[in-house]
């Protein structure tokens, strides 16, 4: 949307985009395969970046913006600290952080709905995603994001309920596996006590 606003005695021509609201799913989704920490732990540091057609994301907000591969694991690195930070003021300060750096403005809509805009193009992704994670938390609270608590996995995961520790039932899984081999093997070592 281009708007011009006459100020004065001149004109002052300036672009400002709409973002679009992007789903929390397409957040972790982006974040899970394009940030340097849970590809690195994933070992697909050398491997190409998965196009975003491979990865079932939103085309509705991925025409809009078409970033490129560099820009979305930029702002997948920039946002995988929101949600390895401890919860409260720390998780809130790298949040705010990032809202700032992109300086996504609220907007009334026609429709009367809160409606998100960016003067500064090249923020637009990282305004967009930030936004969604504010967006998720003002619903279901900043308190219920996290990385996933298995050994061997840095992804994400937001929890509406908060109960959740796991990005995946894979990692759950795997997780309880190793726990209850570990106990077993503990059981049957020698000298050891068995609860």
């Amino acid at each position: 949307m281009l708007e011009v606003t006459y100020w004065d005695g001149g004109w002052l021509l300036f672009l400002m985009l709409t973002l679009p609201l992007i789903p929390m799913d397409d957040v972790l989704t982006v974040v899970n395969e394009y940030s340097g920490a849970t590809r690195e732990q994933a070992g697909e540091s050398a491997l190409p970046y998965p196009p975003p057609a491979e990865i079932a994301l939103g085309a509705d907000w991925l025409t809009l913006l078409e970033p490129s591969l560099e820009e979305l694991a930029a702002a997948a690195d920039a946002l995988h600290p929101i949600f390895a930070t401890a919860p409260g003021q720390q998780r809130a300060a790298v949040l705010n952080s990032l809202l700032e750096r992109s300086a996504p403005q609220p907007r009334s809509a026609s429709d009367g709905t809160l409606g998100w805009e960016i003067d500064a193009e090249h923020d637009a992704l990282l305004g967009a995603l930030s936004v969604a994670v504010l967006r998720w938390g003002d619903q279901h609270g900043i308190h219920h994001l996290g990385v996933c608590a298995a050994e061997r996995c840095t992804d994400i995961y937001a929890d509406a309920a908060g109960r959740r520790r796991f990005c995946s039932s894979t990692c759950l899984s795997r997780t309880k596996v190793a726990v209850h081999r570990r106990r077993k093997a503990e059981a049957t070592t020698p000298g050891s006590t068995s609860i």
